[in-house]
């Protein structure tokens, strides 16, 4: 690998925004990105970039015609002016980056790279450590490839399957990747949920910032964001729903919740079945925030919360009364 620093200025920011930056391009101007200066540097760029190709798609531009209108785009300030740009959409979503792929790879090629130390849980979640002190907490039906010892230059994993909860060791010399059948992962050092199911790549990332890439797509996810991979192409929400990875944390926040959805994310988290009597009961909503405790003393809270009793037995948890209107 070149270990030459990759220098961001217009012309690979221009080819950033083309989608034809790789990987290590693309890391280079995220970490440019985080001076506030240069972010502004880069909403100028795109207005110029959109005032010049209005109507084109980005992955369909000639580059160095692009490159020509974009030059011409920023000595006309006026023509960029007239262009509107998101900057909340900017911050929350940078694709872009078209990621290299030999032609030719097939999946369990990208799995072979991983040794083949292998956990996969089953009705129960599991917590794994790397050995670069990264965590892994899997939820239950999670396959996951790991090595004992990572590589000298990348520390990989491969997930086959299922759902985890990512905390991982920062270490800026040694990317952190996971592949998945459906796309890769390309982290520092963050947090994050990770859940591969039916075709589908999906991350919500709760600390940091993490790339989301495919042969065909790249994007940046920040705290707060989900991104969704599927067919190859990225898609990239401006919201997370914590409670997903609840069954890591043990963090739970409801603002008016429905009961019905509380229930599910309750089961999911304890991974135990809440029952209601009557199902009026999932018509309440819930209010509340719940660290680290037991899912019978979180359900005595709903109990006395809505006027409803708590009961248990073989098969659960049972929540009875009139329920809400």
């Amino acid at each position: 690998m070149d270990s030459k620093e990759t220098v961001v200025n217009d012309e690979l920011l221009v080819k950033f925004l083309h989608g034809e930056a790789s990987p290590e391009e693309a890391d280079a101007v995220a970490g440019w990105l985080e001076l506030e200066q240069n972010a502004a540097h880069l909403d100028d760029l795109e207005r110029a970039w959109n005032a010049a190709r209005p109507s084109a798609t980005p992955r369909m531009v000639n580059k160095q015609a692009g490159w020509a209108k974009v030059a011409a785009a920023l000595e006309d300030r006026s023509v960029a002016k007239v262009v509107s740009i998101n900057r909340f959409a900017l911050a929350w979503k940078i694709a872009a980056a078209l990621v290299v792929v030999a032609a030719g790879v097939v999946l369990y090629q990208k799995f072979s790279a991983v040794p083949d130390k292998v956990m996969a849980t089953q009705q129960n979640s599991e917590r794994l450590q790397l050995a670069d002190q990264s965590v892994a907490v899997l939820y239950h039906e999670t396959v996951i490839r790991y090595p004992e010892k990572f590589g000298r230059n990348t520390r990989e994993v491969a997930m086959e399957k299922g759902e985890a909860f990512f905390t991982i060791a920062p270490d800026k010399e040694h990317p952190f990747i996971i592949h998945t059948p459906t796309g890769e992962v390309r982290v520092v050092g963050t947090a994050f949920n990770l859940s591969v199911k039916e075709g589908q790549l999906e991350v919500g990332v709760s600390e940091g910032k993490v790339m989301v890439y495919t042969a065909t797509d790249t994007a940046y996810v920040v705290a707060g964001v989900t991104a969704r991979v599927q067919a190859k192409i990225i898609q990239v929400n401006k919201a997370v729903k914590a409670n997903d990875w609840a069954y890591a944390t043990r963090k739970l926040t409801f603002n008016d919740t429905p009961m019905e959805e509380v229930i599910q994310i309750l089961e999911k988290t304890y991974q135990q079945p809440v029952n209601v009597s009557n199902n009026q009961i999932k018509r309440c909503s819930l209010n509340g925030k719940f660290d680290n405790v037991s899912l019978e003393k979180l359900l005595t809270f709903v109990a006395e919360s809505l006027n409803l009793s708590l009961t248990k037995n073989d098969n659960g948890f049972i929540l009875q009364g009139e329920g809400c209107p």
